[in-house]
């Protein structure tokens, strides 16, 4: 009897953290991390995605439109579109305990939450009010070194994760940018 509940537990730990989002590894980068998901249904919104199908999620937006268009939405979403679709998303402070982004960071996480989630491999700026990270793909693998150095490669193959802190080391804004 002992050694079934055992075989249960272990099955059960081993199930729980396969569900946990543990697909994401630091230092590592996918198209999959340039998502937000909204905490209570699990609907992810991300760059690339249209603009019906991320209101679809995040209901009506206000702003001004145009070839690029800002809008912003309830619980602290700020979307920018090109061409009505996602290229940049933005968690301000009333995103908290609503939306986090696909690894599982949110406006108010410490700054070393942030870099056990994301690593160091990619990041370009770090200091006390500001991590920002890049990353540059072809044909969805990442660049070498030299590659990235010869910048041959178009910006819809950049993307930016920055995360701002307030002086107490907490992150009050998130964006998500493809440049």
């Amino acid at each position: 009897m002992k050694k079934s509940m055992y075989i249960l537990v272990v099955i059960m730990v081993l199930i729980m953290s396969a569900c946990g989002g543990g697909s994401f590894k630091p230092d590592e980068f996918s198209k999959d991390d340039m998502a937000i998901i909204k905490i209570e249904t699990d609907e992810k919104v991300k760059c690339g995605m249209s603009r019906l199908e991320a209101e679809k999620i995040l209901g009506k937006g206000e702003g001004t439109t145009g070839i690029v268009s800002t809008l912003e939405y309830a619980s602290g979403i700020l979307i920018e579109y090109r061409e009505d679709v996602v290229a940049s998303i933005k968690l301000n402070g009333e995103s908290k305990g609503n939306y986090k982004t696909a690894r599982g960071a949110e406006v108010g996480i410490l700054k070393g939450e942030v870099l056990e989630k994301y690593g160091h491999k990619f990041v370009i700026t770090e200091n006390s009010s500001a991590i920002e990270m890049k990353y540059i793909l072809n044909n969805g693998e990442e660049l070498s070194e030299s590659e990235i150095e010869d910048k041959k490669y178009g910006l819809e193959k950049s993307y930016n994760a920055s995360f701002y802190f307030d002086t107490s080391g907490y992150a009050d804004s998130i964006i998500l940018t493809n440049i």
